[in-house]
């Protein structure tokens, strides 16, 4: 007699039933929760930080008692394009993030893609709210937000920014539902999401002073501290998307070519360190610059025809280094108008790049040749406020 094997079976009623419960836990969870919010021109950051590592807290502390250094727990919710995909007819988001900045240029119809922050502050309310309110889901559902759910919210904002701007940011962030929102200066959360295991041995400070210099897409943020406090910042007019457009008008003056931005900022990264330019050459390197092309599509002004075409990187590089002097004045026109003493103690430890522009290859040499100072790069320039750690 062939004996029976009882093959176990699950119970749907009882996973079912699980499932309710984790929903209903979810739901009047009591969780407390402290959110950073960085937006800036291209990326939004959002760090959530749990209620057992404090930031407020230990940032309270720490005033009293300059040698306290809480751990801070922290976690990366959000960093993507600081846009949203709109329904115009019925004024509804269907993305945002990287989904809606990947149709930029080629939006279905009556759609349009929108980006509500210019230069670091609210350029639309309307559009600012609306691009909250497909935020705030993303980040309810990374954190399994319930009703009984409570957070504090630090919203961080560039110097430039007026009493209005900063009110904007405040009600705006309120209106989605957060609570005991308050507004802080950049180069606060510069300074905070730089930790000196951030930096590699070189850039690590001997002194307790530093200088971050944050190359966002249009504005760079200055900041000097000392001993985890910021003496001194500046916000200057410069970023990331001035070498943008530089690389779409040399394509489109030279080889008549009407690229995209994306594509633009592709040929950004791809191009080879600005130090093989900067340096001189003998006949083999000259030889070998002469052979780097970058492969270019685009459309024809002339024609209207889809053209990929190869270009010299050294022409690309050429076009980039025209828009660096202009950085390089604003930075040494800052240096002018400082303290002597207080620039020499922050200027001894060198300068430190942070941000999407810091990812420029080369950048750091062609500063360190300008300024004559010691100029390293952060080791994650572009998720810097998620690195609270």
């Amino acid at each position: 007699m062939q004996a029976q094997i009882k093959i176990p079976t699950i119970n749907s009623s009882k996973v079912n039933k699980k499932k309710r419960l984790s929903n209903w836990t979810s739901f009047f969870s009591t969780k407390r929760y402290e959110l950073l919010f960085d937006f800036g021109s291209l990326y939004t950051r959002v760090v959530a930080v749990d209620s057992q590592s404090n930031y407020f807290t230990s940032r309270k502390k720490s005033k009293s008692n300059p040698s306290f250094q809480a751990p801070i727990n922290s976690r990366l919710l959000y960093n993507q394009p600081s846009c949203y995909l709109l329904d115009e007819k019925s004024q509804t988001v269907l993305s945002i993030g990287k989904q809606a900045y990947s149709l930029v240029g080629k939006e279905p119809d009556n759609t349009r893609v929108i980006f509500p922050i210019r230069k670091g502050v609210v350029y639309s309310r309307v559009w600012f709210e609306q691009y909250l309110s497909g935020l705030i889901n993303n980040i309810k559902s990374e954190l399994e937000w319930g009703w009984l759910t409570r957070s504090k919210s630090l919203c961080f904002v560039p110097k430039l920014a007026t009493n209005l701007d900063r009110q904007i940011f405040k009600q705006s962030l309120e209106s989605i539902g957060l609570n005991q929102v308050k507004i802080r200066d950049k180069a606060e959360a510069i300074l905070l999401s730089l930790p000196s295991p951030n930096l590699s041995s070189q850039a690590a400070p001997k002194s307790g002073s530093l200088v971050i210099l944050d190359i966002g897409d249009q504005l760079t943020e200055v900041v000097f501290g000392s001993w985890g406090r910021v003496t001194f910042s500046k916000t200057l007019d410069f970023g990331g998307s001035l070498l943008t457009q530089a690389i779409i008008n040399y394509v489109r003056n030279r080889h008549e070519l009407s690229i995209s931005h994306s594509q633009a900022m592709r040929i950004k990264h791809e191009l080879p360190t600005l130090e093989f330019f900067l340096s001189k050459k003998d006949e083999t390197q000259t030889k070998r610059m002469n052979t780097q092309l970058i492969n270019v599509r685009g459309v024809e002004i002339s024609q209207g025809l889809a053209v990929s075409t190869n270009i010299h990187a050294q022409a690309i590089a050429e076009a980039l280094l025209k828009e660096l002097p202009n950085l390089v004045h604003q930075l040494k026109r800052l240096f002018f108008q400082m303290n002597s003493e207080q620039l020499l103690s922050a200027l001894d430890s060198g300068l430190v790049l942070m941000g999407g522009g810091g990812l420029l290859l080369g950048l750091d040499h062609y500063l360190s040749k300008e300024l004559k100072l010691n100029v390293n790069v952060a080791n994650k320039p572009l998720v810097n406020l998620g690195d609270l750690t």
